[in-house]
């Protein structure tokens, strides 16, 4: 069972989207949405706590998800089977934060994301008592750190992480993980074709503020940002801030936040400029270090030939198709790149 805790639901319900056919689950994320909703990979059903957020049960899609996946190897398998391990997480936190216009880079953005992993790590650690007394304990409890110290036979060994969502992120409509919005707008390699994308929480924000037009679009395509737009209003600027705006103290600092609730690893890339020096990098890792997260990840633009993510930079080279100004789709200015 997995559960998916956000804060400030307004009412709406809790969607959710059915899991492919014989996939294995090993990991279950939830997207926290703007309006404080919870949409979780499988059937779910939503309960409403007294504190007004949403917790989305998913029942049965994680509890034999170890015995149905196909592992590897033998010893992987066994080890599989003996733990139980699993990775209940969430995604969608930059979204979120600035559709509460909070930047990212702030002492509130910081606890608030704490506070999100926090809700999650407690209800797991509520559940899986009850799923062990209904089934059974993973096998290796008796000899477990949880066995030493008294706790409750519990099903998983591990029941949190936060990983990338980079794939179904895109999927679900979200921001990956706990990371910043890459760019405003940015170019998506997919498949051999090249993809210009525009953040469709900036876009409808600029419409109902008020300052949204035909020429701002296409120009914040070619920078990625809005940091110095005078267009835009103050605070838009301040909660649309991107990974590399994001100062490299600014992504530490959320990180730990999040991995003192989370068991497994968290999924967290400090992004640097073309200009990023050896020394930088090395600051990066020694501060991460001391911090005490179970891992970090440290990119410099450009660095890589075909990076999956790329900032427009200079106008599309190709002609663009025009669609309507009405189009859903997140293309620059209404202008995909074929």
């Amino acid at each position: 069972m997995g559960y998916a805790v956000a804060p400030g639901d307004r009412g709406r319900p809790v969607e959710t989207a059915p899991s492919p056919a014989r996939a294995p689950v090993y990991r279950s994320a939830a997207a926290l949405y703007p309006e404080g909703v919870v949409r979780t990979a499988g059937p779910v059903r939503a309960v409403r706590r007294r504190d007004g957020a949403v917790v989305a049960f998913v029942p049965g899609r994680i509890r034999g998800a170890v015995h149905r996946a196909a592992v590897a190897t033998g010893h992987a398998d066994e080890a599989a089977r003996r733990t139980r391990k699993i990775g209940l997480g969430f995604m969608g936190l930059a979204e979120l934060l600035a559709a509460l216009r909070v930047p990212y880079d702030s002492p509130d953005a910081v606890r608030l994301a704490g506070r999100i992993a926090g809700r999650i790590s407690a209800a797991a650690r509520r559940a899986s008592p009850e799923l062990a007394g209904e089934r059974d304990a993973f096998p290796l409890f008796g000899t477990s750190i949880y066995a030493e110290r008294g706790m409750p036979p519990l099903r998983n060994a591990q029941l949190t992480a936060v990983a990338p969502t980079g794939t179904i992120s895109i999927i679900a409509g979200t921001t990956s993980g706990i990371e910043p919005m890459f760019a405003i707008a940015y170019v998506r390699a997919v498949l051999g074709r090249h993809l210009v994308e525009v953040d469709p929480l900036f876009e409808r924000t600029a419409r109902e503020r008020g300052f949204w037009s035909e020429q701002l679009m296409p120009d914040v395509a070619r920078t990625g940002s809005v940091r110095d737009d005078p267009r835009v209003p103050e605070d838009v600027r301040r909660a649309f801030g991107t990974a590399i705006e994001t100062a490299p103290a600014a992504h530490l600092r959320m990180q730990p936040a999040v991995q003192r609730h989370v068991d497994a690893a968290v999924s967290k890339t400090v992004n640097l400029p073309a200009s990023a020096s050896v020394e930088d990098v090395k600051q990066i890792y020694l501060a991460a270090w001391r911090a005490g997260p179970k891992g970090v990840t440290v990119y410099r633009y450009g660095s890589k030939p075909g990076q999956v993510l790329t900032v427009p930079g200079e106008p599309l080279q190709r002609s663009p198709i025009r669609v309507d100004t009405a189009y859903a789709g997140g293309c620059a200015g209404h202008a995909c790149a074929c």
